[in-house]
This record gives C-alpha cells, sequence and structure tokens, in this order.
C-alpha cells in the first residue's frame, strides 16, 4: 500500500510540473510582468502605418541586439541578420512591444497574416536569444474569438 501511494504521489507531482511547463508563452510573460523582481524592460514599436496611426519606430534596441524588420514580408533581423520565424507566424508585423530580459527578448506583436483580415490580425508571442533562433512561440489566430490558454499582451 505504501508503494502505491508513493506512486500516486510522484505521479500527480509530475503531472503538475507537465502542466507547468506547457503553460503558454503569453501567460508566463504575463506572470512575469505582475511580479516586482525580475520584471523584464518593455518596448513598444511600430513597423506598419498601412491602416494609418502612428510613424513607424524603427528598430528596437534591445540587450541581445537590435531587432528589425527582414526584406522578406514578416520576417525579422537581429543586428542585420536574418531570424528563422515559424512559418504560420509570417506576415505583416503591425505593431507590438518586446519585453527584454537581458539574455533573451520576448516579442508580442500584432500580424496581418494571409487568412486573417485587416480587422483582426493574430497575435504572436516567440522568445528570441542571441544565436537568432526562436526558442518558444504562441499564437493567436486573428479568426479566433476566444483565447483557450493564450494570455492577450498586445492591444
Amino acid at each position: 500500500m505504501g508503494r502505491a501511494k508513493a506512486a500516486l504521489a510522484l505521479g500527480l507531482t509530475l503531472g503538475v510540473g507537465s502542466l507547468q511547463a506547457a503553460e503558454s508563452l503569453s501567460c508566463r510573460v504575463q506572470q512575469d510582468l505582475e511580479g516586482a523582481d525580475g520584471a523584464p524592460e518593455v518596448r513598444e514599436f511600430i513597423w506598419s502605418t498601412a491602416h494609418g496611426g502612428s510613424e513607424p519606430t524603427g528598430a528596437i534596441k534591445t540587450a541581445i541586439g537590435t531587432i528589425g524588420q527582414g526584406e522578406a514580408l514578416g520576417s525579422i533581423t537581429l543586428d542585420g541578420q536574418p531570424v528563422q520565424l515559424p512559418t504560420e507566424t509570417r506576415g505583416v508585423i503591425r505593431f507590438g512591444t518586446a519585453y527584454d530580459y537581458g539574455d533573451r527578448v520576448v516579442l508580442a506583436y500584432r500580424v496581418e497574416r494571409q487568412d486573417d483580415s485587416s480587422a483582426t490580425p493574430s497575435e504572436v508571442v516567440y522568445t528570441l536569444d542571441k544565436s537568432r533562433v526562436v526558442a518558444d512561440a504562441d499564437i493567436l489566430p486573428g479568426s479566433q474569438s476566444e483565447a483557450p490558454g493564450h494570455c492577450i499582451l498586445v492591444d
């Protein structure tokens, strides 16, 4: 009986750990912003003004380097070098926020993808480090009215 309880306790502990690991990147960033210690530097940016509004802000200076728009649609660069982004996140990058943690940057922005309308762009969130590799990513399609497991970071 003791072994069964120990196995159950271990199973529950592992299950809780995997649930926490599966929590969306957008919600982890939102929790970081609510905590007083270790909160990132936050920088807003505007890259596309196709629908009116403010002037573009240009590249974003961060601790890992300067992040800017690439030449191809929906692409970005880090210190002038291209960053490989997940295919499903490509589109016209409108505006967003960079969360600078020093060793990595989380970008959260509105993007108008092929399947989106201009009135309902998608929200993309991903982590980038100096290696120019996207480590973790979330996407909330513009066509999706609810956001189960996704915390909205860009209004």
